[in-house]
């Protein structure tokens, strides 16, 4: 008999949606994980099929190129905060890594003991503009060169529906797809 409660990737998936705080939001965070159990939290979440199409991630400032890739593989979305990650001292999400992997991401406020205002639109431009300044780059870029997201993508990570198996999603952003209009239930 197994003595370990974590349930094998190949078993069925219960039929819920999952909204988690999976760091790595610090580097300290990141460091326990690697000593206690010699991988990420992400790797972790992957491992014991935490991550899937319904998997919110909050954070993830800290996300290895290994990471981008095991939130992307099962169709997993980040949220990012940029305001509450300041405000903690915790980092800055790579979004521009997480686009150009295929990967979702949403904007959010986290909460009121992280961003004082949880005012959506000054998260959204203060995400332009964090982004702007890791890429060193303010312009549209080139395939060869790629810029940070623009308004315009934040503006859709704002407005786009939610995907209908997360009802209460934020909206994710995305540098290759426009938004979709969700299905509407039967």
């Amino acid at each position: 008999m197994p003595t370990s409660s974590a349930r094998s990737p190949s078993e069925p998936r219960p039929a819920v949606s999952v909204s988690t705080y999976i760091c790595p939001e610090t580097s300290p965070e990141v460091a326990t994980a690697l000593a206690e159990r010699g991988q990420t939290p992400i790797a972790t979440a992957a491992r014991t099929g935490l991550l899937g199409p319904s998997t919110i991630i909050a954070h993830a400032t800290k996300a290895t190129a290994d990471d981008i890739r095991l939130i992307r593989e099962p169709g997993a979305t980040i949220a990012h905060n940029p305001q509450s990650n300041l405000k903690l001292g915790s980092g800055i999400a790579p979004v521009r890594s997480f686009l150009d992997a295929g990967v979702p991401v949403a904007i959010g406020t986290d909460g009121p003991a992280a961003d004082d205002s949880l005012d959506l639109l000054r998260d959204l431009r203060l995400a332009v503009s964090l982004q702007r300044g890791i890429t060193e780059r303010a312009d549209h870029g080139t395939p060869a060169t790629p810029s940070p997201p623009s308004r315009r993508t934040a503006r859709r990570a704002s407005a786009s529906p939610p995907r209908p198996s997360l009802p209460a999603t934020p909206p994710t952003w995305s540098s290759s797809t426009p938004p979709q209009p969700a299905p509407t239930p039967s």
